[in-house]
């Protein structure tokens, strides 16, 4: 499978520019619909999980007729009238298999519907031993929301996994007849059943979230505060905020009240590698201790009690890097050397991850040393 997995990722998707002398004779110069048949994706991968290399094309058909029929022109912009043109053509999209064994699969044949943005082979994310897919499909409307579909081959039918809410301005541009397709990486996997999908949020931004194909039956429940999840503002990630309730002996309060020394709070941010990494990505990696690091933040404290760490950020680059999202936190506290060139403060040392420090306050005690 392994070797299989590796020739996919190389050759994942075809590009196939189809010509149709007969199809397009209704078609004026003015028209949005493309003169020739358009642009259509193919995909390599073993679909059935039998060690043999399957492909599936996408098909963009007249549903009556099936006949292939025109897509809109890459250059075309939606209008009332361009929306009405797609609809006459009666589109339906499915992925048909050249493998006898595999069934073909019909994506759609809402009359708005313009084909496929995106086909994708994510390799075998659920574990059977077959690779899964994942598709976008573009529609002829004035909405920029869209949905990613995640597909398997259980033996006997396809099976639609998951779906995830995307927006339209995260979708590579369509291909033209002299281009391959761009890959969007809207699924990476994890660890075992674990994914991470890069999706749109109840309140449409963009997001980070894991996902266990075999427990969750949606996309990430909504119980948890948007601000702290891994949402993406520009080139950086949200961190989820987390609570520290310090209780220090008296005479470091003494200290800390009377301004003669501070309390210093250095948090560190890492975690393990994803195993093949991007030249930006390597930018992160520490080679001796194998691991990708986040961030380092250093807080100045004059009081014990309660400290919230919030409204921080890291990079999306070094994010994008890691195995697991839940990543490892370590705090170290000492004092800030202003009575003494000396660490006075023997803290506890808090190692934990970072999810588990945001479900609860987390208890940090110390003395003099």
């Amino acid at each position: 499978m392994q070797y299989f997995l590796t020739f996919i990722l190389t050759v994942s998707f075809l590009y196939i520019n189809c010509t149709g002398s007969n199809t397009n004779s209704q078609n004026s110069k003015d028209s949005a619909i493309d003169d020739n048949i358009g642009h259509r994706y193919a995909l390599i991968g073993d679909f059935n999980g039998d060690g043999q290399l399957d492909t599936l094309i996408e098909s963009y058909q007249h549903k009556q007729t099936n006949q292939e029929i025109p897509k809109l022109k890459i250059e075309a912009r939606l209008n009332k009238e361009v929306i009405t043109q797609i609809m006459a053509q009666e589109p339906k999209t499915s992925l048909i298999s050249k493998n006898n064994t595999i069934s073909n699969y019909l994506i759609s044949a809402e009359p708005q519907q313009l084909g496929l943005a995106h086909l994708k082979n994510e390799g075998d994310l659920n574990g059977d031993g077959a690779d899964d897919i994942s598709y976008v499909v573009l529609w002829a409307d004035m909405s920029s929301l869209n949905k990613c579909h995640l597909l398997s081959w259980n033996g006997k039918n396809w099976v639609e996994l998951s779906k995830f809410e995307i927006r339209d301005d995260m979708l590579a541009p369509l291909p033209t007849k002299k281009e391959k397709p761009v890959t969007n990486n809207f699924i990476q996997k994890l660890d075992s059943d674990l994914i991470r999908i890069h999706w749109v949020n109840e309140e449409g931004l963009e997001e980070f979230s894991m996902f266990n194909l075999k427990t969750a039956k949606k996309i990430p429940a909504n119980n948890i505060p948007v601000d702290d999840r891994f949402v993406i503002i520009g080139d950086s990630i949200n961190i989820p905020s987390f609570e520290l309730n310090f209780d220090l002996s008296s005479e470091i309060d003494k200290l800390l009240n009377s301004k003669k020394e501070s309390l210093m709070v250095q948090i560190d941010l890492s975690a393990k590698p994803l195993a093949n990494l991007s030249t930006s990505q390597k930018n992160y990696y520490d080679d001796e201790m194998d691991q990708i690091k986040l961030g380092s933040f250093t807080f100045e404290l004059y009081k014990d009690g309660k400290f919230i760490f919030a409204n921080q950020k890291i990079s999306r680059a070094a994010f994008e890097s890691i195995q697991n999202l839940n990543f490892d936190v370590s705090i170290n506290c000492f004092s800030g050397r202003k009575s003494s060139d000396l660490n006075l403060f023997k803290i506890d040392y808090v190692g934990e991850k970072i999810l588990n420090l945001n479900a609860k306050p987390t208890k940090v005690s110390g003395g003099l040393l």
